[in-house]
């Protein structure tokens, strides 16, 4: 039997998951871990924009699964680095590899949401 893996250690990793849940993706993402436990998720890939995994699932071939993130422009980064170079703490959690549980607030005061967002 497959042991219970989580899918998400982090604050913002759970706000993801959770972003998702809401879109009614629920029965989905379900599958998806259900696949991860069991091996079935053959190929992974994280690109500017874009997570790419390929599945062996019920389906008679392996097939692709995607999710599409919008890449921040030019100007959206600008605003984000002028208001993080003003918060230094920010910036040493951050440059530390740590996401501050606040920062989406940030993001958001330059009109950038860091969490999906149904369309």
């Amino acid at each position: 039997m497959a042991s219970k893996k989580t899918f998400s250690y982090t604050w913002w990793g759970k706000k993801w998951i959770q972003a998702l849940e809401s879109f009614g993706w629920a029965n989905r993402l379900e599958r998806g871990r259900r696949y991860a436990r069991q091996g079935k998720v053959i190929d992974l890939n994280i690109e500017k924009g874009k997570i790419t995994a390929f599945v062996s699932g019920t389906r008679s071939t392996p097939y692709r699964v995607s999710i599409k993130v919008q890449k921040f422009r030019k100007s959206q980064w600008n605003a984000i680095i002028k208001f993080l170079s003003s918060k230094a703490l920010y910036a040493a959690q951050l440059l530390s590899g740590t996401m501050p549980e606040d920062i989406q607030y940030v993001f958001e005061e330059a009109g950038i949401n860091i969490l999906p967002q149904d369309e």
